[in-house]
């Protein structure tokens, strides 16, 4: 006959073992359930936007806010639509239009990055854009007369910011166009709402203006971002697949909007010191903290062309750049540190 006590250790240990691993499985099933990867489209700003995120399944609720985040600041800030901030300062700003702190922060970052950039980057540019027909597609190379007489409307600091008042002032003739910051802009107020609703692995991409954070751990490792070829968009360099964890990655480029005439390139991409399309480079791709940032700096710097451009990336402890023209790919030391074994 057993010894009673015995048998009763024996079902007690038995019980924590079963304990023990129906938590195991609970622990894992549930680690399992919240290491899934969450991905959707939609077209925004004139391009396909895909959010992907690593978590549960209300993943999906939250990528569809984050999409109802970005439409409001793209309807604010796209000069085409007609109850947009940006519409309103070009029709009738010249006695103020009073704002919110956020956009004042938001115009005071406008006109300290077209100061950073020596004014290659330069808001005011609306003039340009639609002289050569970029703003609505009807492209066209205007004479030179014409092209004289915008560059006289065009100069940032025009731009009056009124802290005080949340004001933001134009002159009469003065218009903006915030096509090359609004993507960037827009993407950080994303990354913000991601990261406020406790999601740290997700991978933001509007049409090349990239922000990620944290991993995709679901196939765990860094996320991978491609360079296009500039003349096969649909291709990319398998030498240079960046793989960052934080951080935010845009490309320029005279192969996103353009026209041709008489065997030559015209893009989108204006020098708003000449009035012309910059034609020295094919492309310029630029890593940074924000997508702001990278947005911005892959613009100016395209236009700036290859030597000014290379020596700005040089100078900079803030960007990493990778520059393509003709037959020559140029990259600094540190995007190098980026590239994917």
């Amino acid at each position: 006959m057993g010894c009673p006590g015995k048998m009763n250790k024996k079902i007690t240990i038995i019980i924590i073992f079963l304990i023990i691993a129906v938590s195991l499985f609970i622990s894992l099933s549930s680690e399992k359930n919240n290491n899934k990867l969450y991905s959707k489209k939609r077209f925004l700003m004139d391009t396909t936007v895909e959010i992907k995120v690593v978590g549960s399944k209300k993943s999906n609720n939250i990528i569809n806010e984050t999409f109802e985040v970005m439409k409001e600041w793209e309807e604010e800030l796209n000069r085409y639509h007609k109850n947009s901030l940006v519409f309103k300062l070009n029709r009738n700003s010249q006695n103020g239009i009073k704002v919110s702190d956020q956009k004042i922060k938001l115009f005071q970052e406008i006109k300290k990055y077209a100061k950073l950039t020596d004014g290659y980057f330069d808001p005011t540019i609306a003039p340009l854009i639609d002289l050569w027909g970029f703003g609505k597609e009807t492209n066209q190379i205007p004479a030179q007369n014409d092209i004289k007489s915008a560059l006289q409307l065009v100069d940032y600091n025009d731009i009056k910011v009124d802290e005080e008042e949340n004001k933001i002032y134009l002159p009469k003739k003065t218009k903006i166009d915030l096509g090359a910051v609004a993507k960037g802009y827009i993407i950080d107020r994303a990354y913000e709402f991601l990261k406020a609703n406790n999601i740290n692995n997700f991978f933001i991409n509007a049409g090349g203006n990239i922000r990620v954070s944290g991993m995709n751990t679901s196939e765990n490792r860094l996320w991978n971002i491609g360079i296009s070829k500039p003349r096969d968009s649909s291709q990319i360099y398998k030498n240079y697949i960046l793989s960052i964890s934080e951080g935010a990655v845009a490309t320029s480029g005279d192969y996103e909007r353009y026209f041709i005439k008489n065997s030559k390139r015209y893009s989108h991409l204006i020098n708003p010191k000449t009035g012309y399309p910059s034609q020295e480079l094919q492309s310029v791709t630029i890593y940074t903290s924000k997508a702001i940032s990278a947005d911005i700096f892959s613009t100016s710097l395209f236009i700036m062309g290859w030597d000014k451009a290379k020596e700005r990336i040089k100078n900079s402890d803030e960007i990493a750049g990778l520059l393509i023209k003709e037959g020559e790919i140029w990259y600094s030391d540190d995007f190098k540190d980026i590239f994917a074994n």
